[in-house]
């Protein structure tokens, strides 16, 4: 009975000591078209898979109307010209990180 409950507090220290050792991921995302080439009431795609050690993925776009996407890659269209504030958050467990661009929408 004794080792039962040995081996089962191993086990739970083993599982704490591995979800701390993960690493703190590093966010970033990328455009496409380009972050120069965005124009207004055009699909754009926002692509975070250039980001490391990351599991979960949470985006705002900060504009007339604010908006919440959550996944790896995500689509918006801009209804308007100017700047937009594009934040990226990343988890993986108990670890996050994020970015924040200010990105162009011209006519």
């Amino acid at each position: 009975m004794k080792n039962s409950a040995t081996i089962v507090l191993l086990s739970f220290s083993l599982a704490v000591f591995m979800q701390s050792c993960k690493k703190t991921p590093l966010p970033c995302f990328v455009t496409n078209p380009e972050e120069d080439s965005i124009h207004v009431n055009t699909l754009v795609t926002f692509s975070s898979l250039c980001t490391r050690d990351g599991k979960s993925f949470y985006w705002e776009f900060y504009e007339g109307g604010d908006s919440i996407e959550f996944g790896e890659v995500v689509t918006k269209t801009f209804y308007d010209t100017g700047t937009v504030k594009v934040y990226l958050f990343v988890t993986n467990g108990n670890k996050s990180s994020s970015v924040t661009k200010r990105i162009r929408v011209n006519p």
